[in-house]
């Protein structure tokens, strides 16, 4: 259960900023027209397949076709792959299932 309570200096700090944002004419969009983004997940996949620079290009660019992968780096020698992407765009699953495809079974990720 959540009790909220009121506290003095939340309310001088929340009277504190709308004062010096009027000052400054600083707007706020209403609510309705803020757009809130998801962060970008960064996840480490281990790859035991990956063993030269063919397998690196391929895991790359498969991993890049996906709408919301922002990067996807292969380290060949420690067999992993670093992706950074957007959860709310590509998922996981079907990221996984397409290196599956290809030949390059995750082993798991961290």
């Amino acid at each position: 259960m959540l009790i909220v309570t009121y506290c003095p200096v939340l309310e001088w700090l929340r009277f504190s900023i709308l004062a010096i944002m009027t000052q400054h004419r600083i707007l706020i969009p209403p609510a309705n027209q803020r757009r809130l983004e998801t962060p970008m997940r960064h996840i480490s996949l281990v790859i035991p397949a990956i063993s030269c620079n063919h397998c690196k290009e391929t895991v790359e660019n498969t991993l890049k076709q996906f709408e919301g992968v922002q990067d996807a780096i292969v380290d060949v020698a420690n067999k992993r792959v670093a992706v950074t992407y957007d959860p709310d765009k590509a998922h996981m699953s079907e990221m996984e299932s397409a290196l599956s495809e290809e030949g390059y079974d995750v082993a798991n990720s961290l």
